[in-house]
């Protein structure tokens, strides 16, 4: 829907405030999260401008995914046995996080992106 129609998100606050919820989430599938992830992102291709005047852009919506690139495997044993995703193609946080970013700097433009950083 967000594709098709972003213009209903017109006001988004109320969307970035349960995505960043579920972005923040650690208890949800993996999966899950890169899915909340991809609805901001459609709604940042379609309509940058209103999320660029949004104020939970800034607040909420960078740090969750800022977050998300610090949770890292605790476990050397299994963090050793892991192999990098070096296309960020992945849904672990990590990789969700890193590809999400940089697809909403891009949409956003460089001014915004280094004000929310």
């Amino acid at each position: 829907m967000t594709n098709a129609h972003a213009e209903v998100w017109k006001s988004p606050s109320k969307l970035i405030q349960v995505i960043t919820q579920i972005l923040q989430n650690t208890q949800l599938e993996d999966s899950t999260r890169s899915a909340a992830s991809e609805v901001i992102l459609s709604l940042s291709s379609g309509m940058p401008a209103a999320l660029r005047k949004t104020a939970e852009t800034q607040s909420l919506l960078f740090p969750a995914f800022i977050g998300m690139l610090m949770e890292v495997e605790k476990d050397d044993a299994v963090w050793t046995e892991t192999e990098e995703d070096a296309d960020n193609v992945g849904k672990d946080p990590v990789s969700t996080a890193t590809s999400s970013l940089s697809r909403l700097s891009e949409d956003l433009g460089g001014k915004t992106a280094l004000a929310c950083a």
